[in-house]
């Protein structure tokens, strides 16, 4: 089946069959239908990096900032009631406030982390023993210990919650 579009101003004539008569639909139909598209597009999206993300708060070699942020991203630009909600979260939302105003992580938390990835991936190569396994997690394993590394580090005096104002 082929398609032949034709633009007239503010119509689109979109010619399904040739032969048969042309159904007519407005630009702003298109657009609005494009639009919406692009939300669910995003939702889905976004609802995958919080997945990854909150399952990056358990699993060591996967990051959960990076994930939170991808879906920031993607929630502000599709639907405004799922950003607050994961900027409001007491799960998710620490994470990205603190990165959103450019505190860092503190210096515990790094050792923290960079301490239980390396013990992990330590303990599950001795577990398993396998080569291949150990490359793939060894490489994993440099690359999130680079990114918590580049990431700031907050300072003793920068707490993550804001002063309450009165």
């Amino acid at each position: 089946m082929s398609s032949a579009i034709g633009v007239d101003c503010s119509r689109v004539y979109l010619l399904t069959k040739p032969w048969r008569s042309s159904s007519v639909v407005t630009l702003a139909a298109i657009k609005l239908s494009a639009s919406r598209m692009k939300k669910t597009i995003l939702v889905i999206c976004g609802n995958l990096a919080v997945v990854l993300g909150i399952a990056g708060i358990f699993l060591p070699l996967l990051p959960t900032t990076p994930f939170l942020l991808v879906a920031a991203a993607c929630y502000v630009r599709s639907s405004e009631r799922l950003y607050k909600w994961l900027t409001t979260n007491r799960w998710t939302g620490s994470y990205i406030q603190t990165y959103q105003k450019g505190r860092g992580l503190p210096l515990r938390a790094k050792i923290l982390t960079v301490a239980i990835l390396w013990g992990t991936v330590g303990w599950s190569t001795y577990l398993i023993g396998h080569r291949l396994v150990f490359l793939i997690q060894f490489f994993f394993a440099i690359l999130t210990t680079i990114l918590i590394l580049r990431l700031p580090t907050q300072q003793p005096g920068n707490p993550t919650k804001e002063p309450k104002k009165d």
